[in-house]
């Protein structure tokens, strides 16, 4: 019997009434310990900014760069964003924390690429490619994430023994436990077969996905694993000595990290949209959305309704001296 639950779901959004110090709903992994991100250079940050409210910033996915002007994410994390919020979206690298994402260079979004097959509901078929407006000024050709693909030696993580993979983010500690840094952090986590983590109520899983358990790490229930804000992320494998991303973050239980559960994330597996990915990344598939020149510069109410049950916003305020 599937278990009665859900995809990350949160509740809370940002509060207008902070005070220019404070930092609300910082996202983490749970169980994860930081990292220097120049150890994953590869990791994007994507958040939404306003020329209004200048010196914050609201991240809300994880990325990652294909090269200078395309990043891969998840499909519902950018799904239904009305065209004249896109060039309110932004994208920061080499950030270690929330600081490090106000000082980084934030470029906006251009263009939003997604499978016409992509289920909303279903999470089926969650990936994405974002178009920049302009290149990243820092990338180099050592940024590009390194991709999974489909041969025998690249599905090698599906093989005996089993395999341990790195999950990396800005996510939660927990379902309700926050930090106030926004940290990158990493943990480890375990690979679990598609038909044996297939647990989830209206959630199918494939092998078009890829499963992960983690490991305690507090003497509590909880286990390492992705939480909200981690969404879009890359899941890492050490394929040789190579890190090479097997995965995008996609969907997980209501409690995250719960340990009673065989599995705790659930991951787009990337080498079965190889060709998609490719395509859209060259411009031989029409954009989804396109920005508009009309941004929302106030911020406002947030009319994507998709955006606000998947995806946990983040405030991070500039801390002023």
């Amino acid at each position: 019997m599937k278990a009665v639950l859900g995809v990350l779901l949160p509740l809370s959004l940002f509060s207008s009434a902070l005070q220019a110090e404070d930092v609300n709903i910082a996202p983490y992994i749970v169980g994860g310990s930081s990292v220097n991100v120049a150890e994953y250079p590869f990791m994007a940050s994507l958040m939404f900014e306003y020329e209004s409210q200048p010196g914050t910033i609201y991240p809300f996915c994880g990325g990652s760069i294909l090269d200078s002007t395309h990043i891969l994410t998840a499909a519902h994390c950018v799904y239904d964003v009305a065209s004249y919020r896109i060039g309110n979206m932004k994208v920061a690298i080499e950030a270690n924390d929330g600081q490090g994402m106000l000082a980084a260079q934030r470029v906006s979004v251009k263009n939003i690429y997604y499978p016409s097959d992509y289920n909303d509901a279903t999470l089926l078929n969650d990936v994405a490619v974002l178009e920049l407006s302009q290149p990243l000024s820092t990338y180099t050709s050592s940024h590009a994430a390194i991709l999974g693909d489909s041969t025998v030696e690249g599905q090698g993580y599906r093989a005996a023994p089993v395999k341990n993979f790195n999950i990396i983010g800005y996510g939660r500690l927990s379902s309700s436990t926050a930090n106030s840094q926004v940290d990158f952090m990493q943990a480890t986590v375990e690979y679990v077969a598609p038909n044996v983590c297939d647990i989830w109520t209206n959630f199918t899983t494939s092998n078009k996905q890829v499963c992960t358990t983690g490991s305690s790490f507090d003497g509590s229930s909880l286990v390492t694993a992705t939480c909200q804000g981690d969404s879009g992320g890359p899941l890492v494998w050490d394929n040789n000595g190579v890190k090479t991303q097997i995965g995008i973050v996609s969907f997980g239980p209501s409690v995250c990290g719960d340990g009673s559960l065989v599995a705790q994330s659930v991951f787009t597996d990337v080498s079965q949209y190889a060709d998609w990915i490719r395509k859209a990344q060259n411009g031989e598939i029409a954009a989804t959305r396109t920005a508009t020149d009309l941004s929302d510069s106030s911020g406002g109410s947030f009319g994507f309704g998709s955006l606000l049950s998947l995806v946990l916003f983040s405030l991070y305020r500039r801390k002023f001296s």
